[in-house]
């Protein structure tokens, strides 16, 4: 969404065509002891992961779904945490997928540059 609105402000303001990538997403696949399918299954979901049915093997769980690619990162360092040390990862790139939600949002901490009122006021301000 946040792309949608930046292209549209180029656009309508500046006069600017700008397309930008679909955001990504990877295909993960992890084998997890059986004591701690609950949590591990439970941790990825709530970073938006689309799990498929887990898969029994032996001693252990495959899970295998789709995890965005800004979240990988954190579900990796808490991978070992959650299953006691015993956890396989491994990914892939899998594609695009639409963002859901609703856009991220913060304040400004500078001038903002697409406001032709507030940029130059902001410029003048700066010392240095």
């Amino acid at each position: 969404m946040q792309k949608e609105v930046i292209a549209a402000v180029l656009r309508d303001d500046f006069g600017v065509e700008a397309v930008f990538a679909p955001s990504r997403v990877v295909c993960l696949e992890r084998e997890i002891p059986a004591d701690v399918l609950g949590p591990v299954t439970a941790r990825p979901a709530a970073l938006g992961a689309h799990l498929r049915d887990p898969v029994r093997e032996d001693s252990s769980w495959l899970l295998a779904g789709d995890l965005p690619a800004r979240r990988v990162d954190r579900f990796t360092r808490q991978l070992p945490g959650l299953s006691h040390g015993e956890g396989v990862w491994w990914s892939q790139p899998s594609g695009d997928r639409p963002v859901s939600g609703p856009a991220p949002t913060r304040e400004r901490p500078d001038g903002n540059p697409l406001n032709r009122q507030e940029y130059p006021r902001h410029l003048a301000q700066r010392t240095g």
